[in-house]
């Protein structure tokens, strides 16, 4: 028996391929599957009941999760439940007919799971446990007495759903927010989870679990027909549902296997696999259409994430008490702690408004009510033609929302601001990086989430939120009389890379005509431009040039120009490097970045790189170059100073001294130069599991000289248990 039900499924894993090329939606094909893998578990029960001399009617075999959902994609677990009203724990009868049911379909090649349950008990178990709960509302009745679902389920309506379904859709919304904070925070990851990330299948299941326990079906087009979800939005979660089952059942296929994850390497497996035209295409139009099927995903996600939340709060039972209005103004006002619009006019004739409702919204720390987030929505449900672009007042509310540094909800203004629309009707540019993928293992989100990412960075910092980790940053900011051309050049610094040509000289085409079409001024114009052309430029010198080279340090302070421009370039480098990815901003690029700065500062002070000649002072080392002044200061210096006459007082050749520096440990080593010394410490501290990040030598020019290295180190592991100069034992560390 167990050979037939194998090649069946196998059948129909080749008819879902053959369907997924011709096009079919990912509901027929989830619907398609689940009709084979409904009948091959039918017959198999049918065999195990008639020989367990069982009666059919006595129990119900009932699908539950993806099976329950018609959801089921082709690899994925199987999970049945067995109701049975006599099925008490360890029974050896019902758990050898559990067995008889399992053991065909694992050879059939399924994961299936299968559980006996007696009603009452599990109806005890869903009053506590949250997979209990929906697992009541996934039921469906496969084989055996229906009315055992039936009588079940009524139980578990009156009981803790229905009416009394508000404490389990607070458990439904603590579950995915866990969920989204453990699977990246954002539908924008460039490598999703289908299932378990925002906007993914999870998020449409807690949605259909919310309708059921509200309506008693999740069947949106008779919800929709019904006055219980507005036809749009219907329209939009049907879409976006149909699209990621579809992806999800593409991946398994490509991978065969149960596959969540959608990296990089199975997205180039997808189009080929979805489209026979694409089979055995040139790189170039494989990735634009790798590129075209993630960013149906991601607006799919966001649908399922943004309107999938508005329809389960929607389905939250109405509070009897009577709530208090607060008016705003003649146009907004906060009703049951929500910011609700009660303008005369449309917000679709005055689009601009919509700006400030964010802001108040923002300013009151309260979240937009339905209707006015519905009516923002349906305004800029096509940016273009929602009439800001050259809308002055949009522009002023666009610029303070912009650069608004108390925005710190979550989402914050900025944040919702772009999931409605709201960024790319001023800036349509942005539209095009939307979902945008990076197709590289360095970046892990999406060019437009990275770029909000950096925007919500720059705020902490003029907030003083990172003055510990990045005072430099802080203080800068803090001197910026007008930061709308910071903010305006983070916002477009990417936008080059929707263009296919290179994103620095197209992305600053893009900031020159988006802030002459804002109204700024010449002066602020060319430097929003020169920002985005040059926002590359710090890192890659910092990084990979000597910074000890006068002329390299001219030729960039020449070509950004001002001290104003430089300040403004060192922060966007700083937040588009810290948001490539959690961790990129290491101490030692930070240091390096923090050191360009100085030298290109410094040069425009003075016209020259090259510091004033000083006598060092009695406590410092003596006959350092340049370059060792300007990197540290009076403190740092009178330190070394301290640890080389250490070093010379007690007649040791190395002198060593750790202590917690940014990002990681800084370790300072004092020696007799010599040949090979630095070769021979890297050595050392290789043995000893010591990771360096980065370093700066110097050597005196004294007779004997003097050697003076200071790294940047961490012991292999320290970022599970932290930076700590216990970690690291110097007295191991024999030069």
């Amino acid at each position: 028996m167990a050979a037939e039900p194998a090649s069946r499924l196998e059948d129909a894993r080749d008819a879902l391929r053959s369907a997924l090329r011709a096009g079919a939606g990912g509901t027929a094909l989830a619907v398609q599957f689940a009709e084979v893998v409904d009948h091959v578990v039918r017959e198999t029960a049918a065999e195990a009941l008639l020989q367990a001399n069982r009666d059919v009617s006595s129990v119900c075999l009932a699908a539950v999760g993806g099976l329950g959902r018609r959801e089921l994609a082709p690899y994925s677990d199987l999970d049945l439940v067995l109701l049975a009203p006599d099925a008490a724990a360890g029974d050896p009868e019902v758990e050898a007919l559990v067995r008889n049911i399992v053991h065909p379909l694992w050879d059939a090649g399924m994961r299936a799971n299968v559980r006996a349950d007696d009603p009452s008990a599990w109806l005890a178990d869903a009053a506590s446990d949250i997979t209990s709960c929906t697992g009541l509302l996934d039921l469906r009745p496969l084989l055996g007495d229906p009315k055992l679902v039936d009588d079940l389920r009524g139980r578990a309506f009156d009981e803790f759903l229905g009416p009394r379904r508000a404490e389990f859709l607070d458990r439904l919304d603590s579950e995915a927010q866990e969920r989204h904070e453990r699977y990246g925070g954002t539908v924008y990851l460039v490598e999703p989870d289908l299932k378990h990330g925002p906007g993914g299948l999870r998020d449409l299941a807690a949605l259909e679990w919310a309708l059921r326990a509200t309506h008693h079906t999740a069947d949106l087009g008779q919800l929709a027909l019904d006055g219980h979800v507005p036809p749009s939005m219907a329209a939009l979660l049907q879409e976006a549902r149909d699209v990621v089952l579809r992806l999800r059942i593409a991946l398994h296929l490509a991978a065969k296997r149960p596959q969540e994850r959608l990296g990089f390497a199975y997205q180039e497996l997808l189009p080929a696999l979805m489209s026979p035209a694409l089979e055995g295409c040139d790189d170039e139009t494989l990735i634009e259409a790798v590129e075209v099927t993630m960013q149906e995903y991601y607006r799919s996600a966001r649908a399922l994430l943004r309107y999938g939340k508005r329809l389960r709060d929607r389905c939250r039972p109405r509070r009897a008490s009577v709530s208090m209005v607060r008016r705003l103004d003649e146009r907004f006002s906060i009703e049951r702690g929500r910011l609700v619009y009660t303008g005369a006019e449309p917000l679709a004739k005055q689009p601009s408004l919509c700006f400030r409702a964010l802001a108040r919204a923002r300013d009151h720390h309260v979240p937009l009510g339905g209707t006015t987030f519905d009516a923002i929505t349906e305004t800029f449900a096509v940016p273009a033609i929602a009439g800001v672009a050259e809308d002055a007042q949009a522009h002023a509310a666009f610029f303070e929302l912009l650069t608004n540094t108390d925005d710190v909800e979550h989402p914050s203004a900025v944040e919702l601001a772009s999931e409605l629309g709201l960024l790319e009707a001023v800036v349509p540019e942005f539209g095009d990086i939307r979902g945008r993928m990076q197709h590289d293992t360095y970046h892990v989100y999406t060019v437009d989430q990275h770029t909000l990412a950096a925007l919500t960075m720059l705020k902490r910092i003029a907030r003083g939120d990172h003055n510990k980790d990045y005072p430099l940053a802080t203080s800068l900011h803090l001197e910026l009389d007008d930061d709308r051309v910071l903010y305006l050049a983070t916002l477009v610094h990417d936008t080059g890379k929707a263009s296919g040509r290179d994103q620095c000289e197209s992305g600053a085409e893009v900031a020159w005509a988006t802030a002459r079409r804002l109204g700024l001024s010449d002066g602020d114009v060319q430097r929003c431009s020169m920002l985005v052309a040059e926002h590359l430029s710090m890192p890659m010198l910092s990084q990979k040039r000597d910074l000890s080279d006068p002329q390299l340090i001219a030729d960039f302070a020449r070509g950004v120009g001002t001290p104003q421009g430089l300040a403004e370039l060192y922060l966007l480098s700083l937040v588009d490097t810290a948001s490539v990815r959690p961790g990129n901003l290491t101490g030692w690029k930070l240091a390096l970045l923090d050191e360009l700065y100085l030298l290109a500062r410094a040069h425009m002070r003075r016209g020259t790189t090259r510091a004033r000649h000083q006598e060092p002072a009695p406590d410092e080392p003596a006959g350092m170059p340049e370059r060792y002044r300007t990197l540290f200061d009076a403190d740092f210096r009178n330190q070394h100073g301290a640890l080389v006459q250490r070093m010379l007082t007690e007649g040791e050749s190395v002198a060593l001294e750790l202590s917690v520096g940014p990002g990681g440990l800084r370790l300072t080593l004092a020696a007799a130069d010599r040949p090979g010394l630095l070769a021979q410490t890297a050595s050392v501290l290789c043995e000893l599991g010591i990771e360096v990040m980065a370093a700066d030598v110097f050597s005196s020019n004294d007779d004997p000289p003097v050697a003076l290295d200071v790294f940047r180190v961490r012991a292999r592991g320290e970022e599970e248990r932290g930076v700590s100069p216990e970690v690291i034992d110097l007295s191991l560390i024999h030069i």
